[in-house]
């Protein structure tokens, strides 16, 4: 990887409890699609709420309460699609919810047409009434004139599955989809590392030497972890000078002691990768590294931290901003929050051209910029703790034009995902991007060009794909990853499919997750997770499995929909998509399944299937379960409408969404 970065310790941990699946008779559902029904995933973001897993069939008797709640969940829908709702101030109930009189969905003055903005609100209601500016469920209750009985409300959008005669593709947007392509290389040997403590810190050094017969700069990735984990608790990216054939360069960086550093860390682990974004190799092709060094940083003392540096990316052409990215850690992997530092770069000629006191951020890396560092040659930068007793450092290389040509070949695995993602999208160029020969091709490579490519024209796209097997340095730059990030948050909708050796590390600073070998079986937590079922029914048991999964900070605002491992001990994710709301309009979908290279031999429907699935996730903003759970064996009516809702993400565009009320008691 380029960028330091942490993360959360590599312990066996327990994951995330789930709610039991229950099993209701109820009346009706007009929106079920077989004698079963629907089953449906609870989506729901207050902790009050805790919300069963809802499994609808048709009853086997008649029960009078029920028809009498059937009518009450007719009536009740009426009100909610057809009008605005109504508060005791004259504002619009979204905007004070706590003065809530009259409980409606619609569009001021459009029946039949749901305000988003109120489905949103309804994320964030408890049940209990209090003066939050939210819309609570009692409040809920008394405005809609329910008295007998409870209610649970749920939204979803409607859509064919890809075999259904009534399929279109998306048309709302347009998509990108970085690819893995190969061609290009550097080889590389390490003639030196070592990991030494010495006094109060561990000192690591790394000597690489250019085996091309061109120039080339290479990046060290360090990792305190595991012995052979390249994925530990703290990781730091270090990039030589750009070196000559022949020619070498010493890279150090050390770790001072702390008062505890985390039980999993055992050793010092070294990996290392070329200029085009590839995993280093030597002369005769043999992969280098990863290697490790059994050893732990030295504890004691009153230090609460340490510092990081590493350059945002290996080399830019001159009038490129250069960004270094900061960061700060403890001793189990978290960042301290507001601690101070002094940067200081050095530029070609020798001499200080930045020296500024700057303030780490506890959510993210911290990046300091030079728009006007545009003389060819090494900029070094250095970060120093407030007592400049303790410093990091790392490089950027400025040249004068583009230095290294991109890669050449798309990967097999990646022409057959362009090709499925055919199938399901209509704006989608399938060309590779160039500026000045293909503005309109939406495929970027997975090199130090597609890196500034795509962070250039990012606002046009809905959706970015990130294609199975890339290599990481397109991605790890600051510009991009934080671009990216920024892109979710308004509303942008990002896949991450999976690899079969690669580090999907770029995660780690946004996001706290990256890919990792993992072993134990695949588990569904919740088998009717939306994922996994709408609009298609996906026969994931039959996916090829390469022991790989997404390790995701335990605190990341994550749905983890299928598992590997041992629950309640270690269990990582081989699909996770984040929970509705989580980042404002936009979602993430995290898996370690690649389309590519599916099942075997390879099933592309399934492949498309699955596919579809993910794309789908862009409307999990339309997914919502509302009230308390209901209980097994309860008296329930229900009834449901097919309303329309303006695409939260694509203006002039409409959604076709069902809603459900039920009523029980």
């Amino acid at each position: 990887m380029l960028g330091g970065r942490w993360r959360r310790p590599n312990l066996a941990h327990g994951r995330r409890g789930r709610g039991l699946a229950r099993v209701l008779r109820l009346r009706r559902d007009p929106g079920s699609t077989s004698t079963l029904g629907l089953a449906i995933a609870a989506v729901i973001f207050a902790a009050s709420f805790v919300v069963a897993q809802l499994v609808v069939q048709h009853p086997t008797s008649v029960d009078g309460k029920r028809e009498q709640f059937d009518a009450q969940a007719a009536t009740g829908l009426d009100l909610l699609v057809g009008t605005a709702g109504a508060t005791s101030t004259g504002a619009s109930w979204a905007s004070d919810p706590d003065h809530l009189t009259r409980f409606g969905l619609a569009l001021d003055g459009n029946p039949n047409f749901l305000d988003y903005a109120k489905i949103r609100s309804l994320r964030n209601g408890t049940m209990s009434s209090t003066a939050n500016g939210q819309p609570d469920y009692p409040d809920v209750m008394a405005a809609m004139g329910i008295k007998t009985g409870d209610i649970h409300l749920r939204t979803y959008p409607v859509m064919p599955s890809w075999d259904d005669s009534r399929f279109v593709k998306e048309q709302h947007g347009r998509l990108a989809y970085i690819a893995h392509y190969t061609g290009a290389s550097a080889p590389v040997n390490v003639t030196a590392f070592t990991a030494t403590v010495a006094g109060n810190a561990l000192n690591v050094s790394v000597t690489l030497r250019n085996e091309a017969t061109f120039s080339a700069i290479f990046v060290a990735s360090v990792s305190l972890g595991q012995a052979g984990d390249d994925d530990g608790v703290v990781s730091t990216g270090l990039n030589t000078a750009l070196l000559a054939p022949g020619a070498s360069q010493t890279l150090w960086t050390r770790f001072d002691r702390l008062p505890s550093w985390d039980a999993s860390i055992q050793a010092v682990t070294l990996d290392v990768t070329d200029p085009f974004g590839n995993p280093a190799v030597d002369g005769a092709g043999n992969r280098v590294g990863p290697s490790s060094i059994l050893t732990t940083p030295p504890t004691g003392g009153s230090s609460s931290y340490n510092l990081l540096v590493s350059a945002s990316d290996v080399y830019v052409v001159s009038g490129s901003t250069v960004s270094f990215a900061l960061d700060d850690y403890k001793g189990d992997g978290s960042r301290v929050n507001g601690a101070q530092a002094r940067f200081v770069l050095v530029g070609p000629d020798g001499h200080e051209w930045q020296n500024s006191t700057v303030s780490l951020n506890k959510n993210k890396q911290t990046t300091v910029s030079c728009a006007n560092c545009t003389t060819s040659g090494v900029y070094t930068g250095i970060v120093w703790d407030t007592g400049m007793t303790r410093r990091e450092q790392d490089a950027v290389y400025v040249s004068a034009a583009s230095m290294f040509t991109q890669k050449s070949t798309m990967d097999p695995v990646a022409s057959k995902e362009v090709t499925l993602l055919l199938r399901l999208v209509n704006t989608f160029n399938p060309t590779r991007y160039d500026a000045a020969t293909n503005p309109e091709g939406d495929v970027f490579a997975d090199d130090v060009n597609g890196a500034s490519d795509i962070a250039n024209v990012i606002p046009r796209y809905t959706t970015i794909v990130v294609g199975s097997q890339i290599s990481q340095n397109c991605l790890t730059p600051s510009a991009v990853k934080n671009g990216i990030a920024d892109w979710v948050q308004g509303g942008g909708n990002l896949v991450v499919l999976g690899t079969a050796t690669q580090k999907s590390e770029w995660l780690q600073p946004i996001y706290h997750a990256a890919q990792t070998t993992a072993n134990g079986g695949i588990s569904a937590p919740d088998p009717t997770n939306p994922i996994l079922v709408a609009p298609e029914h996906l026969q994931y048991q039959t996916y090829l499995d390469r022991g790989r999964a997404w390790e995701i900070k335990n605190d990341e605002p994550f749905t983890h929909v299928l598992t590997r491992g041992t629950a309640g001990t270690s269990t990582d994710d081989t699909l996770a998509v984040a929970n509705a709301g989580a980042f404002n309009n936009g979602t993430v979908v995290l898996t370690s399944y690649m389309p590519g290279s599916l099942t075997s031999p390879q099933d592309d429907a399934e492949a498309t299937r699955l596919l579809h699935n993910l794309l789908s996730q862009a409307y999990t903003m339309l997914f919502l379960d509302y009230g308390p759970p209901i209980p097994p064996g309860a008296s329930v009516g229900s009834d449901a409408r097919l309303v329309a809702v303006p695409h939260p993400n694509v203006p002039g565009a409409v959604v076709e969404v069902r809603l459900v009320l039920y009523v029980f008691g």
